[in-house]
């Protein structure tokens, strides 16, 4: 809210009554009185006041937050509007106010510019009654525009929120507002206005345009053209020249030399302003005190300035000629330049076909004329003339030009050898020397000026030979077009028999000599290097043979320097199927090499012994290539294949009892299809072909060889002597072991059983009780083989020297009969065996040696029995009685006799069975005395 401080003055009818009243930090009173006069830009003058708002303004936070503002109050100052400079500090009404040029309030010189242009475009009033409603709504949005552009906020939202509140505040706030914001635009239009891009505000600053000479129209003009887009907004006058405005671009134009510059004006037809004098600033000389303004300063409309002025013109001429004949030269083109280093050129003039040209206008002074573009044929010239212009004259200056000759360098390349990069020999193009050209016209030869020099097809030069740096070089030639040919070639290269056309023709105008070149290449003479692989019987060819090539001697390159020792492998190939492989080492000519197997095919031996060497030397130049070729042959790896026969138990190539190793008959099957090695004969055996038979000798084993690689079963077909047959097929593999294997051998070893069978016996004694015989206990018997006994003298064997067979359990050589009188031994081997009685039982006689043949397997199934009889010892003892005297017999009978046996302690028994069985324990003499 706004507070006022009432003064009463005067009451009237009219309600309007002038009252003192102060105001914080804007106008807080109302004072209702009759306008006093003032008197514009009085040194001193009373104020008066009217209420301009119908109500309170409230707080503007925008211009000073937390305040309450009052009424707006319509004031006159000294006869003029006057606007509160400082919201918010005290004026009383009628108080006498002392005016000032500048203000006392802190403001930029923008803000004091937009205080002018605000008073300027704003409400303004001389009269001296009360306002209407609509001056109130036009003071009020004034009074709101010059708070806001003292307090800093012009053009900015808060600036027109600030407005707004104020201008609620008039009779009609939207008409009061409208008018703030046509008001806010107009002092942006002419503070912010844009004037023409090519002009300036002031006369001192306006830049100077000179107006070129145009051939076209014949007249000196300019064009400006405005990138502001303004020049619609201002007139143009400027004295003795003509203007010609077309949207945004201005031209203007004399017909008159006028190197003096001379101002052009451009006014603003657009209404923008630019004030010329000061508002009135008014003060009471009290402290807190509010700062009025008032009066409308005067302005212009806006104004830019440029400046103009004209070039002086002249002309220049040329003539051109050639240097040595004097004839007239068209087509030279020449510049004229500002400057002598030739660097502006400013117009460009070309001689016609009497060799004259004549510059377009030029502004008078001094130019510089260089030549452009030489006539075809000729040398461009260096030579800078110098040319005066004068204004309305024609300055002339003379040229001439050197004819332009050619040279050809014919250039002679091929590839030379250069390193070994561990793979490959590599070359690279150089420069030859030795190679003889020669040149013919390739076309009628004409100089320059038209005299003819050859016709086609005349020799120009010959014998042209290639120095050490390659080349050869031709010169003084006329332009023309020229046949460059190979003569003779270099020792390793092929002649190049094609012709090389050389067009010398008119291309670089700057220099003396036309060099032109032409490269003629020759290929190296090459090798062609291959083998052929065979099998040895077939001659079939065989792939998978690998052939090293090696350098026969050290290699050298083009400098000089080994890069490949004597005996460098340097490539390897491998045939194909067609048994035949190429090298594709690049291999440098003078040199000599040699071919050497270095692996077999699958399934053959390699060939060490075969060396294949070569020289690859200079050929006919004509020819390109030379060609080596050599066949290796190879033996197929053969097989070899040892059996072993080996007794079953042992393991050993000893055969048990009389059974033999040799003879035994063994199968050599084929597993698999045995396939020829060269891949072309196929299968040699099918799978299940007998391929050998092998008999085995007295050590038990057989061989055979010069088998096939491949798979392989033996299998016995005839088991030997005393053994049983080995049904057991014994795989054998013969596979490769690499080239240097001419033969594989393997073995397989047959383990036969040999035949075996216990033999059995029983033995009984013929003791005489009754029928039947006694079974003996305690028999021993040990065998012999028949076949290592050695016979006697007598006939007898000879036991002595003889080993006995083991017949027992662990190794036991003997058996014994059991309590049953039964022996039988383990199996034996097959064979003869003479079995003795090595032990007799008590009072038994030992049999006689028997035989016992082991010819059947039976190896727990004992031969049958049989039975051998022992007969009792027996011993007569004949007691014959004699006569203790004469010792004569006593022939009495049946003297009684007891025989008493000591070890046993008892009486001898004897028997006799028939006709029945009788006991004796006594024994009787008989007539004879016994």
């Amino acid at each position: 809210m706004r507070k006022l401080r009432r003064k009463e003055h005067m009451k009237q009818k009219l309600k309007r009554f002038m009252a003192g009243f102060m105001a914080m930090l804007t106008l807080v009173g109302t004072l209702f009185t009759n306008g006093t006069t003032a008197f514009a830009a009085s040194p001193q003058a009373n104020i008066a006041f009217w209420n301009a708002s119908v109500k309170n303004s409230g707080e503007v936070s925008e211009l000073k937050p937390g305040y309450n503002h009052g009424k707006i109050l319509y004031s006159i100052l000294d006869g003029n509007s006057a606007y509160c400079m400082n919201f918010g500090l005290r004026a009383d009404g009628g108080q006498l106010m002392n005016s000032y040029d500048d203000t006392s309030t802190s403001m930029s010189a923008q803000q004091r510019k937009l205080l002018s242009y605000c008073l300027y475009y704003g409400f303004n009033s001389t009269q001296k009654a009360a306002p209407s409603n609509s001056q109130c709504d036009e003071y009020i949005a004034t009074q709101a525009m010059v708070w806001v552009i003292v307090a800093d906020i012009f053009g900015t939202g808060s600036g027109d929120s600030a407005a707004r509140k104020l201008c609620n505040t008039a009779p009609s706030p939207d008409s009061s507002y409208s008018y703030y914001e046509r008001l806010r635009d107009n002092i942006s239009s002419s503070y912010n206005a844009t004037l023409p891009s090519f002009a300036s505000r002031r006369t001192s600053e306006a830049p100077t345009y000179e107006l070129k000479w145009n051939e076209g129209s014949q007249r000196f003009e300019t064009t400006l053209s405005d990138s502001n887009g303004v020049l619609s907004d201002f007139d143009f006058g400027i004295s003795g020249y003509s203007v010609d405005k077309n949207g945004s671009s201005i031209t203007i134009s004399s017909t008159s030399v006028n190197t003096t510059a001379t101002t052009g004006t451009f006014t603003s037809n657009a209404g923008k302003v630019e004030t010329t004098s000061s508002c009135v600033f008014w003060l009471t000389g009290k402290s807190g005190y509010q700062e009025f303004i008032s009066e409308r300063p005067t302005a212009d409309p806006v104004k830019a300035y440029i400046k103009v002025k004209t070039e002086n013109i002249g002309y220049g001429e040329l003539t051109k000629t050639d240097e040595s004949s004097g004839v007239k030269l068209s087509g030279a083109v020449y510049g004229i330049y500002s400057d002598s280093g030739c660097t502006n050129r400013v117009q460009t003039m070309t001689t016609d076909g009497n060799g004259y040209a004549k510059s377009a206008a030029l502004v008078a002074g001094t130019y510089y004329v260089k030549e452009i573009t030489a006539p075809k044929g000729y040398v461009l010239s260096g030579t800078v003339h110098t040319l005066t212009v004068k204004a309305g004259q024609t300055t002339g200056i003379s040229a001439t030009d050197k004819e332009q000759l050619g040279a050809i360098t014919i250039y002679k390349e091929g590839e030379v050898l250069s390193s070994w990069n561990g793979s490959n020999f590599t070359y690279e193009k150089k420069k030859l020397s030795g190679a003889t050209f020669k040149v013919t016209a390739g076309a009628d030869i004409y100089k320059a000026d038209g005299t003819k020099v050859y016709s086609a097809g005349d020799v120009v030069a010959e014998s042209l030979t290639t120095g050490t740096d390659g080349q050869v070089v031709l010169s003084d030639l006329h332009l023309g077009t020229y046949v460059v040919t190979e003569i003779k070639s270099i020792d390793g290269y092929t002649i190049n028999t094609t012709p090389q056309t050389v067009a010398v023709e008119y291309k670089d105008q700057t220099v003396t000599v036309q060099y032109e070149s032409t490269t003629i290449e020759n290929t190296r003479q090459k090798a062609d290097v291959s083998v052929v692989k065979k099998d040895s019987d077939t001659e079939n060819p065989l792939d998978g043979g690998k052939y090293t090539l090696y350098a026969g001697n050290d290699i050298k390159n083009y400098t000089g320097q080994v890069i490949v020792t004597k005996g460098t492998a340097l490539e390897t190939v491998t045939t194909g199927e067609d048994g035949k492989a190429s090298y594709s080492v690049d291999l440098p000519i003078s040199n000599g090499y040699y071919i050497q197997e270095t692996q077999a095919p699958y399934a053959y031996i390699r060939n060490s012994k075969d060396v294949y060497s070569f020289n690859f030397n200079v050929l006919p130049e004509t020819q390109a290539k030379a060609s080596f070729s050599y066949t290796f042959v190879n033996d197929r790896t053969t097989a070899k294949i040892h059996i072993y026969k080996v007794d079953k138990e042992s393991g050993k190539a000893v055969a048990q009892g009389d059974a033999s190793l040799e003879g035994a008959v063994y199968g050599l099957y084929a597993r698999n299809d045995i396939v020829h090695p060269d891949g072309a004969t196929g299968v040699v055996f099918k799978a299940g072909d007998l391929v050998a038979t092998l008999t085995t000798d007295k050590n038990g084993e057989a061989e055979v060889n010069n088998l096939y690689l491949g798979n392989y079963y033996v299998k016995e077909i005839t088991p030997s002597e005393g053994y049983l047959l080995d049904e057991e097929e014994h795989d054998v593999v013969c596979d490769y072991e690499g080239d240097l294997v001419a033969e594989v051998s393997r073995s397989t070893t047959s383990a036969e059983q040999v035949i075996k069978q216990p033999f059995q016996l029983i033995k009984v004694s013929d003791n005489g009780d009754d029928t039947e015989a006694g079974l003996l206990a305690g028999a021993e018997f040990t065998a012999y083989l028949k076949s290592s006994l050695s016979v006697k003298a007598d006939g007898s064997y000879d036991f002595d020297k003889a080993t006995p067979v083991v017949i027992g359990e662990n190794g036991a050589t003997t058996i014994a009969s059991d309590d049953k009188g039964h022996a039988v031994s383990i199996a034996i081997p097959y064979g003869t065996y003479v079995v003795v009685e090595s032990k007799t039982p008590h009072n038994m006689k030992t049999i006689k040696p028997f035989e016992v043949k082991i010819k059947e397997n039976h190896p727990t199934e004992p031969q049958t029995w049989r039975v051998f009889l022992d007969r009792e010892f027996t011993a007569k003892l004949r007691v014959i009685k004699k006569d203790s005297d004469t010792k004569q017999t006593v022939l009495v009978p049946n003297a009684e006799f007891k025989i008493f046996n000591i070890d046993k302690n008892e009486y001898v028994k004897q028997y006799t069975t028939y006709p029945s069985k009788v006991e004796h324990t006594s024994f009787f003499t008989d007539e004879d005395g016994d």
